[in-house]
């Protein structure tokens, strides 16, 4: 199996890098109402962030796989976002890298540095479909989300509460695709999405990405997820995204967000 097909990518890191990107006036994200703009600006760092990650992956058929990967995020110039994660484990993954550049407008460019070839590949195509760093989220799921955002086909529904706790409540619908609703509550009090579902176009829950409020922790005035938790009913699988270590607004070169950067092998 080559690094690239045995890889697999972070739910929690698209949704943050895609779909909770910065807000600024003139963005699609603006037709919202300025409570939910501003809850989701202040889940974000001011500057950058880097946090390490210890997932574990289960199948329907009672398999178990464990990685580690490095997540480096850091506000691009034009107010988009940039997004790197750097595989560490397993021995046979190690130093396969994952770029995300984000424009403040637009659609994200991703790119993958493959070890064991020594060479870049952008996804595009029939490998945004793909599962890539082992969750249970692909590229499409993550780029259906953000282009929901950027045609202003995001929607505010009646707020809710749950165990006490005060919810924004987002839809967002789709002509076409595997996916047509996409639902996120956001916790009022720490900004951050405590559960975001994909719906199939006959109204069947396909994926969820959840946080558990007891699993947040206050890093220097953000909100912090110390677990994530992605699960795919179709097909019976989950994945369990547990973060280590956590460092906000740390200064991160901006060339290492570069294709030159990616290629080198460290």
């Amino acid at each position: 199996m080559s690094t690239w097909r045995g890889a697999r990518w972070t739910a929690c890191g698209w949704l943050a890098a895609l779909w909770l990107a910065p807000v600024h006036a003139a963005d699609p994200l603006a037709t919202l109402d300025a409570d939910v703009r501003a809850c989701i600006e202040r889940s974000l760092p001011r500057e950058s962030m880097v946090q390490d990650h210890s997932v574990v992956m289960r199948g329907s058929g009672g398999w178990e796989r464990r990685a580690r990967w490095r997540v480096y995020w850091q506000r691009a110039p034009d107010g988009g976002a940039n997004v790197l994660f750097v595989v560490t484990e397993p021995k046979a993954e190690a130093g396969l890298k994952v770029l995300v550049q984000q424009p403040r407008a637009g659609a994200p460019a991703v790119y993958v540095y493959l070890p064991d070839l020594r060479r870049v590949r952008r996804v595009v195509g029939a490998g945004a479909s793909s599962s890539v760093l082992g969750t249970d989220f692909s590229l499409d799921d993550a780029l259906l989300a953000r282009t929901l955002v950027d045609r202003g086909r995001t929607r505010r529904l009646s707020d809710e509460t749950h165990a006490g706790r005060a919810l924004y409540v987002l839809a967002a619908e789709a002509d076409s695709g595997p996916w047509t609703r996409i639902e996120t509550r956001i916790d009022q009090a720490s900004c951050l999405p405590l559960d975001t579902r994909f719906f199939t176009a006959n109204g069947t829950l396909g994926k969820t990405l959840s946080i558990d409020p007891a699993d947040v922790e206050l890093i220097a005035g953000h909100g912090v997820p110390r677990r994530l938790r992605a699960a795919n009913h179709l097909q019976g699988s989950s994945t369990e995204i547990a973060v280590d270590t956590v460092e906000v607004d740390v200064a991160l070169p901006a060339e290492l967000f570069t294709l030159a950067e990616l290629e080198k092998s460290h």
